[in-house]
């Protein structure tokens, strides 16, 4: 009797258990996994990396005295309006590059050694107003400064 009892509890539970799972939604690994890539581990959205097209570092000499002092650097990366806009930015890089070293030259090339650069912000304006003349507010949204620093040649 007790065995009976058993079996009938343990094929109750099983059905309860199966019932569950069905009115339970299924979530399957790749909606899991969807989920979890559009965010990070703070809970704030992923930035997508076909949005933003980086440029290669630009290098500038700082000069004092005719000589080469100081070099300084910068890495621009530039935030498309849409996906398919890096096609069209690709092919506009050595334009975007020669007008963007013309800013940056006027900007900080001839400083005195030991002089502050200008504020990033600075930087981040004018270079965004010669992508906008470049590329038009159509293709480049906004524009980032990864990196900006200087150091001594000697």
């Amino acid at each position: 009797m007790i065995l009976r009892l058993l079996q009938v509890l343990t094929l109750s539970l099983s059905l309860a258990a199966v019932s569950t799972l069905v009115t339970t939604p299924f979530t399957s690994n790749e909606a899991v996994a969807a989920k979890a890539k559009d965010k990070n581990p703070k809970g704030g959205k992923r930035l997508s990396a076909n949005r933003y097209y980086t440029l290669r570092p630009f290098t500038l000499p700082l000069m004092q005295n005719g000589q080469v002092m100081e070099q300084f650097t910068i890495v621009i990366a530039m935030e498309l309006t849409y996906e398919d806009a890096r096609s069209d930015v690709h092919r506009m890089v050595p334009r975007f590059r020669n007008e963007m070293y013309k800013t940056l030259y006027s900007l900080v090339t001839f400083r005195r050694r030991g002089s502050g650069l200008p504020d990033i912000e600075i930087f981040k304006k004018r270079l965004l107003q010669v992508a906008h003349r470049v590329a038009s507010k159509k293709l480049i949204k906004n524009l980032l400064i990864q990196q900006a620093f200087k150091r001594d040649i000697r």
